[in-house]
């Protein structure tokens, strides 16, 4: 009998842990076609022509119309980006657990709220905005700090402050959505939320992928 094969564990799925930091690269550029498609408008200045870094919401991108009235055609690209980034989130929340297999509970708690928060996500585009981003943040906050507290100080120096970076960003986020305090702020704070979560969302796959030390 000749040696065995090594084989991935169960929650070690090999080519599918790539899947995460390819829809966050696809996120990204069907995103930014769609702010080129957008006509303009922002809430204070509908008349404003072209998407505005510093005053458009990224969920702006998924009206079907703008501020001013105008017909949408970077609405479809944003649909197909946010499909795309939540199919990809799916599969993260699913796999991550293979960076804690010594917590198994915590394990479960991240996939559930993992794929609650994927799930709720695109509900932003229907008339259940509101209700998604409560849904949609609560369970992603959850399923971001469990998966943290469980890999605790083995990702290193660096991806710890990524971490904590992006949950700290991400709260600040939701709590002046929710107060409307500082909201002027809300747009660039947004987009910066976005790429720390993003930067996670690659280095954390690359790490199920088996493509850094935790130690």
């Amino acid at each position: 009998m000749g040696p065995s094969t090594p084989r991935s564990g169960p929650l070690q799925p090999g080519w599918l842990a790539s899947i995460p930091a390819i829809s966050a690269g696809a996120f990204a550029v069907l995103y930014a076609l769609s702010a080129w498609l957008y006509p303009g408008g922002t809430w204070d200045d509908p008349k404003r022509v072209g998407f505005s870094l510093a005053s458009n919401y990224w969920c702006d991108l998924l009206d079907a119309t703008t501020y001013g009235g105008h017909r949408n055609p970077g609405r479809p690209f944003a649909i197909v980006a946010m499909i795309v980034l939540c199919t990809g989130l799916s599969v993260l929340w699913w796999t991550v657990p293979a960076l804690f297999r010594h917590a198994p509970r915590r394990g479960r708690v991240v996939r559930f709220a993992g794929f609650a928060s994927a799930v709720s996500t695109p509900l932003v585009a229907t008339h259940w905005h509101d209700v998604a981003i409560y849904t949609a943040g609560a369970f992603g906050i959850v399923a971001f700090a469990v998966t943290m507290s469980a890999i605790g100080n083995r990702g290193g120096r660096a991806s710890s402050l990524l971490a904590a970076s992006t949950l700290l960003l991400a709260l600040v986020n939701f709590v002046i959505w929710h107060t409307r305090a500082g909201i002027q702020f809300l747009p660039i704070l947004q987009k910066a939320a976005f790429v720390a979560f993003l930067c996670w969302i690659v280095f954390t796959s690359r790490r199920v992928a088996g493509c850094g030390p935790l130690s």
